[in-house]
């Protein structure tokens, strides 16, 4: 075996003992492979650093709302947009999977459950969460009085790390995570979802954060979508004090969503008024394989203890494709928690 210098020699040994079946499930088709962890660790990607000063470009705005209203709901009628709804920040106390003698009494109330009530109209709908909860949020669907076809589909899986590079392990299995909000369009891909719904004359997909508990994709943002012919629409609302938000600015002579942790403004105080919802529409055309989404290495707070954790975010898909924007009301979006 190669000699590893250090704690890499311990990770590779690490490696070598987990069981084929968690690394053929951290492998997957449009993955953070297990090489790309090593590859992350000895080689970080750095930070954007974005100049706050820039100015916002204007979201274009449409002479009738009327009309956009109603492209929206043609549009839906026709079977023309489907809905992905991302679930992979739950755990297994979440109110999402929610089962009857868990969390909720009323077992229809749920942020799952309200949010595709919200959405009826939509024939295709897919719900991508952690691999474990797979069976459960399968059950919980077939238990709600709601007729559209729904898929239930796994992230992406990524190792945890201790702060010291190592992986956290649980018996002789590797401790693993979901691949953040950016997972949602690889793991479409990887299922042959996008290709299915082009074929059957899909166009539009509307992205949605369980987080979101009021995300809501109404008519007239779906028209404004189509009307406007842009590539992704991506709703926003006013930034009122949250410390994790993506937030709203021109970078590199473009409009996009630039996530807070990312940005590096060294003495000066970051002044943006606009954030995104976590909603998007995007249409199912584009060529997804012009994005090389970025993964970041992030460390959170587990039981005391630091939890390094690799994730890839919606704002790549901003950096490639031309965006609009569209503000929604404070009061309509989510947001009462930072």
């Amino acid at each position: 075996m190669r000699q590893y210098p250090g704690f890499l020699r311990q990770l590779h040994e690490q490696l070598e003992s987990l069981p084929a079946s968690s690394l053929d499930r951290i492998n997957r088709t449009g993955g953070f492979e297990v090489s790309s962890h090593i590859n992350a660790i000895l080689n970080p990607l750095d930070y954007t650093t974005c100049d706050p000063t820039l100015p916002l470009s204007e979201p274009p705005q449409l002479m009738n709302d009327e009309i956009a209203c109603l492209i929206g709901r043609e549009t839906i009628i026709s079977g023309r947009a489907g809905l992905c709804i991302d679930a992979g920040s739950i755990d297994k106390y979440g109110a999402l999977v929610c089962l009857r003698n868990i969390m909720a009494p009323d077992f229809t109330a749920t942020p799952l459950s309200l949010l595709l009530n919200r959405s009826r109209q939509f024939r295709h709908v897919w719900i991508i969460v952690p691999r474990q909860f797979v069976d459960d949020v399968k059950s919980y669907i077939s238990q709600l009085s709601y007729t559209t076809h729904v898929k239930v589909l796994p992230h992406h899986e990524v190792m945890n790390l201790s702060s010291v590079n190592l992986l956290q392990t649980r018996g002789v299995d590797a401790e693993l995570s979901s691949g953040g909000p950016g997972d949602v369009i690889p793991v479409l891909s990887e299922f042959g979802e996008i290709t299915s719904f082009l074929n059957v004359g899909g166009r539009h997909i509307c992205i949605v954060d369980c987080a979101n508990l009021l995300a809501n994709i109404d008519d007239t943002i779906l028209g404004q979508h189509v009307n406007s012919q842009h590539a992704v629409t991506c709703q926003v609302t006013t930034l009122q004090g949250e410390t994790n938000y993506g937030v709203i600015c021109d970078y590199m002579c473009q409009c996009q969503v630039i996530e807070s942790f990312k940005l590096n403004f060294g003495s000066d105080s970051p002044n943006f008024s606009l954030r995104s919802t976590g909603t998007f529409i995007v249409s199912a055309e584009l060529d997804f394989s012009m994005i090389d989404w970025q993964w970041h290495r992030r460390k959170v707070i587990c039981d005391g203890a630091v939890t390094v954790i690799f994730q890839r975010y919606m704002d790549d898909l901003t950096r490639v494709f031309k965006t609009q924007f569209v503000e929604t009301a404070r009061s309509l979006s989510y947001h009462n928690i930072a």
